[in-house]
């Protein structure tokens, strides 16, 4: 929606394909709301966003409304940006996303659903919720092992964290591994799918590599 100089719109972010199923979709969208005259964030109307599921290769799409994942202050279907969506390759029900507020500072969180997005739960102990989720992804060999990025400034460092999911508790904790990273941001961190123990990190001041794994001072 944009009527002269403000916008308020969804806009599509993250996308992921079932890799069991690829007539099943899932989006992750932001909300957009900005007034280009004054340059401020605007009171939106309460527009349907935050995650998206299509069960018929894209051809129509259902919003994943009231099923635990939060919504931003003051609306009830406008649900916190979606920056990151994984599928677990080994059960296409467990679903993970991480989530922040784009317009306003010092918000993330990272949800679980364990029912192809029926429901969620919160999992983000060890984050650092004032920096900005940018990315998560899983390791090829281990899907229980979980890689997040998030973003920051000099004053408060973006940081790779580490989480590693425990079945029998229904539990994760995040660590930060991010000795060496450049303070300024982390955009994005990969898995090599030959070895593990080697991780990649897009961050402000280029490419870092790390080939230790939890002894992250190669940075």
């Amino acid at each position: 929606f944009a009527n002269d100089n403000l916008s308020q719109r969804i806009t599509p972010g993250a996308l992921v394909v079932d890799p069991n199923n690829s007539n099943l979709l899932y989006l992750g969208t932001e909300a957009i709301y900005y007034d280009f005259d004054t340059g401020d964030a605007i009171v939106p109307a309460d527009l349907a966003s935050g995650i998206f599921k299509s069960s018929n290769a894209g051809s129509t799409w259902q919003h994943l409304s009231n099923n635990g994942l939060p919504t931003k202050t003051g609306f009830t279907n406008t649900q916190l940006d979606v920056v990151a969506l994984l599928i677990d390759p080994a059960d296409s029900n467990v679903l993970w996303a991480g989530l922040t507020s784009l317009l306003d500072t010092g918000y993330s969180t990272i949800y679980r659903s364990s029912n192809a997005g029926a429901s969620w739960t919160r999992f983000d102990e060890g984050i650092n919720a004032s920096t900005e989720l940018r990315s998560l992804t899983l390791d090829p060999q281990n899907h229980n092992i979980l890689y997040a990025a998030a973003g920051g400034y000099e004053a408060n460092p973006g940081r790779i964290y580490r989480g590693v999911w425990e079945p029998a508790n229904q539990s994760i904790t995040w660590l930060s591994i991010s000795v060496g990273l450049p303070a300024e941001s982390a955009h994005s961190v990969l898995v090599d799918p030959f070895n593990p123990d080697v991780l990649h990190a897009g961050t402000d001041a280029g490419v870092a590599a790390d080939r230790n794994d939890v002894a992250v001072a190669d940075f």
